[in-house]
């Protein structure tokens, strides 16, 4: 199997990101898994995903990590283990109300998904923590990534949610692993769990 792992960012990364990062990369070592990093700065982070994604021919999976993530040494392992094409780990965001970053959607309503425990199939999630097979590429056409207006909301909605629509429409399921989202930080002002 080769791995990318794949880091949208700007021009500075967090330092506990870092340090995930540095564990991340020496339990691969360790468990003799290829991988690759990339990286690609961008204030639009749209087009940071798009190249990212480009850079990554040739690997099975894109283990994207966004740089204010925290996470454990054995993410890959956990998220590789349900053998599922998405699969995502769920995270508090870092504005007040602080909701989570996957969801449900039921006649138009974006609902959090609160399950604590289990694998769960979502209708779209946020990427920060998120194994993708890259064979699904494929089968999208471009962009993967751009932001998108929802008229009904009145709300620009993020790259990720494009993405997981584009999925959705294509037939491709999305995963939450709500156990692995456990141990997962959002850095902010304040590192914010489940």
């Amino acid at each position: 199997m080769k791995l990318a792992i794949c880091i949208p960012s700007s021009d500075t990364v967090h330092t506990d990101f870092m340090l995930s990062l540095l564990e991340l990369c020496t339990y691969l070592n360790k468990s003799q898994i290829e991988y690759s990093l990339h990286n690609y700065r961008s204030s639009v982070i749209a087009e940071s995903r798009n190249q990212l994604v480009k850079q990554s021919f040739g690997a099975d999976y894109i283990l994207w990590l966004d740089s204010d993530m925290t996470f454990p040494a054995n993410i890959l392992e956990l998220l590789l283990a349900h053998d599922k094409e998405i699969v995502a780990c769920n995270y508090k965001g870092r504005q007040f109300p602080h909701r989570g970053s996957a969801y449900i959607i039921t006649d138009g309503n974006f609902l959090d998904l609160t399950e604590t425990q289990g694998l769960h199939k979502v209708d779209a999630t946020g990427l920060g923590i998120c194994l993708v097979n890259t064979k699904i590429f494929s089968l999208l056409d471009k962009p993967w990534f751009q932001h998108y207006y929802l008229e009904e909301f009145e709300h620009l909605a993020g790259e990720d949610m494009y993405f997981c629509k584009k999925c959705i429409e294509a037939g491709i399921d999305i995963f939450i692993d709500a156990d692995a989202s456990k141990h997962i930080g959002h850095i902010g002002t304040n590192i914010y769990r489940l």
